[in-house]
């Protein structure tokens, strides 16, 4: 299908009235409001009352103010962003005259459209239903924008001067010509029903008090003029398949625009770019998308996307699908366009869709209520019930009725409004989200009032308009940011916005990310009903995708997870409080004794909003953090104790205490672990334990006053390691020591049991993406690396193999990699093609059968192979170079890369597998975790180590020691590895590779144990001995084959990546062994500093660094983040700076520099902890000893810190870590909010006057639980 070209049209028509916004009818009853109670002036149909009905309606008449005309694509009033275009096509001549018709085209489509649409949803009858049906075709091809319209332009000067009638014939006519040819004749029919008087359009189409009908409107005379001719040479056809794509779906004159960008040197201008956003056809019968197309499009005509030199800039794409996903992206990734152009652009990204499709309206009727007369707000959102949405949805509906109520003649609001087509909708859902979007994208942003419950009603609708679908999925249509939005409700916690906001950011900004987290939305209908149930339950598995998203993004959604899971649902609208705090001032009051709220905590616990303190800075970096599930609070009633009287000064007292449990959690971790040393490396394992429930007895109080929110805080960032590799020495293996994580102050600590196989989790070694090409280069020390990152940082020329998923992929034989474009084919098997013509690989192979090999790698091993030897390759020394060099490379990725794959498919943990061969027969093997019970006299079995242990870096003391099985001493297959065994040694291996030979060179075991297997095979003294040199060639095979012979498809292998909730990461403090060793107590110092500085997991982030590559060695590295950090604004200690001052220019390249970095396996958990904040306070200032005026200081404080929760929400910058006793704690906190400006006058000077009083000794002596020693 083509669709026509669109514009941008410039004005309002001056002949076409205004309608009106009515939501005075809410206030009305609703058996007025009912259709068959309500009529008309004229006896038919549903209308609103007169004005002069009902004296009474003076809010109805203001709320009618609001002026509703026909959409109109004029510019956009905001005019502040505005850039110059910068495009050779905006700027006169031939291709300028292009662009001005083809919007003047769309200004054509939109009049037809609009008229179109008045006939099928704004008139209550006069259509039979075929006359009905056809034109909702027409409507429908001219809405999904499948028309040339560009090629009616013509018709303009016939439309003058002419009837209802006769334009709209004339307007068919033309559409025929342009129309795809099942529906020429849809278009017959209407022109044959309006000659034979069936139907009179001058009736249909009588103009209204607000209404002109006219299908020239916003076309200037001049426009008509320049149209009367058809430039048919302007058209191009087409060059080449982009210009076929392009042509396809916008016609032939973008297509000439888009060859001519991409031919010139000038960039794409906006106003192109949004011309061909709103012309590409889309069958998605989405009103917010296209309210937002409609707004991108009004925003690039008018020129006001800023920075857009750079966005236009080299386009991507030569075909227009491509270039606008491309252009998308880059005004998402650019961090100076308006939020409303980002909110806009990402949605179109995640839904524009080209599947085109009819649609038959079953809802006029319903529709045919709301906008008779004026669009009826009060009716439509009337339909808002609690039987059809959840209790937010019903809030956010009342405080939208109440702010059109009380601000009616807002001009913002008569601006949103202005223009909007209330006859573009054919049900009510829609209409409601298409002016929601409307509202939210032309609002001020300030306007949060409007803003945040039309965000969150606008969720609620889009999951009913997707949910409320016969079907028991979700439809694919809910995006995780339509879910996002759910929260904006102002009555749900308040740092929720903040949140969303900063979430929505990095998601507009990489919307690829957006779509990977839509994949976790859950499929059953019973777990996405409501946009809060549906995000909870997305959220609760963003586990699966922690390797692929940033730490500090995984750590708001469980931020944001958390709130959800400890808000509860329901709601009530009655007051915060139950009693206000009294006044405790009473030296001019009668002697009364008030009572006095002494216990902080029982305060925290009745209050409703919760908050949490921040310990992103000091839970350990190190250990794993379990995400434990809320308490439910309880609310207590606060009740007065009765005043005694008394001759004496008023007396604050406390009150009565009784006594409540409180819940706590523990968490621990267990590590099995050796202390570090210089140089040596083990693979360290730690399991968490589940929380571990604490009942404590403590005393509560009931008081006067408002309660400080209290409950667990809030999940601090996403800490390591749950599993990792981490420096060991030699202490014994078996050696354990257990190490507690950051959570609540602990009142047990119960060891676990260390149990499970990490290996399991770990697939691909760092740095590998399955669905790219395998690059194995060398690094600067001759070791071999492969990477599919194609930062190649100087190394020597590579071998590039296809991608993982292809080569563990079938093979198509009649077509052997022909489709794809790789190195492998230009290289080798083209040139073999060419030697022995299309059949070549059946002519290599002779007398094996091609389609015996179940992988694509098994048959370019076996192929390679056969034709090395063949004589016809041997005349080329080129190509048998190439060949040579690929059969290299495949057997160093087959054990490196693929083994460990097949190993995590078959799911096989024993610490030993068994790989069963035929040395002579590439297209079979097999690998199991036991040996087989019989074998045929072909095949040989070996065991193996289980290869997702290669994966791990090398042992530094004894680099050779767990390369090879440990088996029983009795094993038949244990006496065909001692041979091979007693070379395994240091000394041995030195003495036969020599001294040059550096093991820990290597970045992980598999690549040490295959590079040295092949290094052994090529040494005489091992090749004249048989029994040796058998069990080496026969190890060789093991691996490899095995390896070649396990087909995994591309689902099963995003399955395994989607199951290891981990991701590999640098891991830092072992790049100080990149440094000069210490000669003295400062240099020791400062070398424990520059530790201290690179433990931190989120360092990397912070400074922005990618992952360095995999043949980056540790002095390069720690060189490039000392620079970096140097180089930044990054706040730091002055040790730390001292410390990468003095080493900036003494870190050792070579030596111990030149090692490979060592890469640690990174799990990440959520940690909760709480800080018993009213406990400390009770306990450090003694309310009994207090003097008057400081009783009253410290009724004040309290009540202040219960009414400003967010004060223990928002505290990142208050350093938690440096405190060791409660009374430290305390008095550095109320030092904390003595800086803090939002901090009333009056209660810094009662924290003045609290600060002496605050005891250092005796409960103020009591030791905090050491964050440290709290998991």
């Amino acid at each position: 299908m083509c669709s026509e070209a669109v514009g941008i049209s410039s004005a309002l028509d001056p002949h076409r009235g205004s309608g009106r916004l009515d939501v005075a009818g809410y206030q009305r009853e609703m058996d007025k409001r009912r259709p068959e109670s309500r009529k008309t002036e004229t006896g038919k149909g549903v209308g609103h009352k007169r004005h002069d009905d009902n004296t009474s309606d003076g809010l109805a008449l203001a709320l009618s103010d609001f002026e509703v005309v026909r959409r109109s694509l004029g510019p956009v009033p905001a005019q502040k962003y505005m850039n110059k275009p910068n495009s050779p096509l905006t700027e006169g001549g031939k291709n300028r005259k292009i662009i001005e018709k083809l919007k003047l085209s769309v200004t054509l489509r939109e009049n037809i459209r609009y008229i179109f649409s008045y006939l099928l949803y704004g008139h209550e009858n006069g259509l039979t239903e075929e006359q009905y049906a056809s034109l909702h075709m027409l409507y429908d091809i001219l809405r999904k924008r499948m028309v040339h319209v560009y090629n009616m332009l013509h018709i303009l000067p016939k439309l003058e001067n002419k009837d209802k009638n006769q334009q709209t014939k004339i307007v068919l006519s033309s559409m025929i010509e342009n129309l795809p040819p099942y529906l020429s004749c849809t278009a017959k029919f209407l022109i044959g029903e309006i000659q034979l008087k069936k139907i009179n359009l001058n009736v249909l189409l009588r103009p209204t008090k607000s209404e002109r009908f006219n299908y020239l409107a916003n076309i200037s005379r001049d426009s008509i003029v320049q149209s009367k001719t058809k430039d048919t040479e302007e058209e191009i056809r087409e060059h080449d398949k982009y210009s076929n794509i392009t042509q396809k779906a916008l016609g032939p004159m973008f297509a000439k625009l888009l060859h001519i960008l991409h031919t010139s040197t000038g960039s794409l201008s906006q106003e192109l770019f949004g011309l061909i956003l709103m012309n590409l056809p889309t069958s998605n019968d989405d009103p917010v998308l296209e309210e937002n197309i409609r707004y991108l499009y009004e925003v690039t005509g008018n020129n006001l996307i800023i920075n857009w030199d750079f966005i236009g800039n080299d386009p991507v794409g030569k075909d227009a699908y491509t270039l606008v996903f491309s252009v998308l992206s880059k005004i998402l990734n650019n961090p100076s366009t308006d939020t409303a152009v980002k909110n806009a652009a990402v949605y179109v990204y995640n839904h524009l869709k080209i599947t085109p499709s009819i649609y038959d309206n079953p809802n006029f009727k319903y529709t045919y209520n709301l906008i008779k007369q004026d669009l009826d707000l009060g009716l439509l959102l009337s339909a808002i019930v609690p039987q059809e949405f959840d209790e937010d949805a019903i809030r956010m509906k009342d405080h939208l009725l109440r702010y059109f109520m009380q601000n009616y003649r807002n001009k913002d609001l008569d601006e949103a409004v202005k223009g909007f087509n209330r006859f573009g909708y054919d049900n009510p859902l829609d209409l409601l989200m298409a002016f929601l979007t409307r509202i939210l994208n032309r609002i001020p942003a300030s306007k949060i009032e409007i803003l945040q419950p039309a965000a969150a009603l606008l969720s609620a609708v889009i999951m009913k308009k997707h949910v409320r679908t016969f079907t028991p999925f979700v439809s694919p249509e809910v995006d995780i940011l339509i879910l996002l939005e759910s929260l904006r409700n102002p009555d749900l916690n308040p740092m929720l916005p903040k949140l969303v906001d900063s979430i929505k950011l990095e998601l507009t900004s990489h919307p690829r990310m957006s779509v990977l987290l839509s994949t976790l939305i859950p499929t059953e209908k019973d777990k996405c009903l409501t946009a809060r149930q549906c995000l909870i339950n997305t959220f609760q598995q963003i586990q699966r995708l922690h390797a692929h998203l940033p730490i500090t993004l995984a750590t708001k959604i469980q931020n944001v997870l958390y709130i959800l899971q400890t808000t509860v649902q329901t709601h009530t609208f009655s007051m915060q409080y139950s009693m206000v705090p009294q006044n405790v001032d009473f030296y001019n009051m009668g002697p009364k004794n008030p009572t006095m709220m002494n216990d902080v905590n029982s305060m925290i616990t009745k209050l409703d909003v919760s908050y949490a303190w921040n310990v992103n800075k000091y839970i350990g970096e190190m250990g794993p953090h379990t995400q434990e599930k809320s308490t439910e609070r309880e609310r207590e009633n606060p009740t007065i104790t009765a005043s005694v009287e008394t001759k004496e000064p008023a007396i604050l007292s406390p009150l009565l205490h009784s006594t409540s449990p409180q819940t706590f959690y523990s968490t621990t971790r267990h590590t099995t672990t050796m202390e570090s040393i210089p140089e040596e490396f083990n693979f360290e394992t730690e399991y968490s334990h589940a929380p571990e429930m604490i009942e404590s007895s403590r005393k509560s109080s009931y008081n006067i006053l408002p309660p400080i929110p209290k409950h667990a805080l809030k999940p601090g960032k996403l800490y390591e390691h749950v599993t990792h590799i981490a420096p060991y020495s030699s202490m014994s293996p078996e050696s354990s020591e257990e190490i507690s994580e950051n959570t609540a102050p602990k009142l047990s600590l119960e060891e676990t049991s260390v149990s499970g196989n990490i290996s399991a989790a770990i697939v691909l070694p760092p740095l590998i993406k399955p669905n790219r090409p395998l690059a194995v280069q060398l690094s600067n020390n001759g070791v071999p690396v492969v990477t599919t990152d194609e930062r190649h940082d100087g190394t020597e020329p590579e071998i590039v193999l296809p991608e993982i998923q292809l080569l563990l992929k079938s093979p198509d034989v009649d077509n052997f990699f022909e489709k794809v474009d790789t190195p492998i084919a230009t290289r080798v098997l083209r040139p073999l093609s060419a030697i022995f013509g299309k059949n070549y690989i059946s002519k290599i192979l002779k007398d094996v059968n091609p389609r015996l090999y179940p992988t694509n790698i098994a048959l370019l091993t076996a192929l390679f192979k056969r034709a090395k030897n063949h004589p016809q390759v041997a005349k080329m020394p080129e190509l048998m170079s190439s060949i040579r060099e690929y059969i290299a490379g495949m057997e160093y990725v087959c054990p490196t890369i693929l083994l460990p794959i097949v190993i995590s498919l078959k799911r096989l943990t024993s610490d030993v597998v068994y790989s069963t061969f035929n040395p002579y027969d590439l297209t079979h093997s097999e690998i199991s975790e036991n040996p087989p019970d019989d074998s045929s006299s072909d095949t040989v079995t070996i065991p193996l180590v289980n290869p997702t242990t290669w994966l791990q870096p090398i042992n530094p003391s004894d680099p050779y020691t767990d390369l090879l099985p440990t088996l029983p001493k009795d094993d038949a297959f244990g006496k065909k590895l001692r041979v091979l065994k007693r070379i395994l040694t240091h000394e041995k291996i030195t003495e036969i590779l020599g001294p040059d030979f550096k093991p820990l060179l290597y970045p992980n075991k598999g690549a040490l144990f295959t590079t040295l297997l092949h290094k052994l095979q090529k040494v005489k003294a091992i090749q004249s001995n048989a029994s040796l040199k058998s069990i080496i060639d026969l190890y060789i095979h093991a691996v490899q084959i095995s390896s070649m012979n396990t087909k995994v498809s591309e689902s099963n292998l995003l399955k395994m990546m989607s199951e290891s909730t981990g991701h590999w990461q640098p891991e830092l403090t072992s790049l100080t062994y990149a440094l000069p060793v210490p000669k003295s107590d400062a240099e020791i110092a400062m070398i424990k500093t520059m530790q201290d500085f690179l433990v931190n997991p989120d360092l990397l982030e912070k400074l922005r660094m990618a992952k360095p590559p995999m043949t980056m060695s540790r002095g390069e590295f720690l060189r490039k983040i000392i620079q970096k950090v140097l180089s930044s604004n990054m706040h730091l200690e002055k040790r730390i700076l001292k410390a990468l001052k003095y080493y900036k220019d003494k870190v050792m390249i070579s030596d111990m520099g030149a090692l490979p970095i060592i890469w640690m396996w990174v799990q990440v958990y959520v940690v909760k902890a709480e800080v018993k904040l009213g406990d400390m306070i009770q306990k450090t200032l003694d309310f009994d000893r207090l003097p008057y005026q400081e009783k009253l200081a410290y009724n004040n404080l309290v009540t202040y810190l219960a009414e400003n929760p967010h004060f223990l929400q928002n505290n990142e910058d208050f350093a938690f870590e440096k405190y060791k006793t409660q009374g430290e704690f305390v008095k550095a906190f109320l030092k904390y909010l003595l800086k803090k400006a939002q901090v009333s006058d009056h209660i810094k000077k009662n924290i003045r006057m609290l600060l002496p009083r605050v005891v250092l000794t005796g409960p103020g002596a009591v030791p905090l639980p050491s964050f440290s020693e709290s998991f």
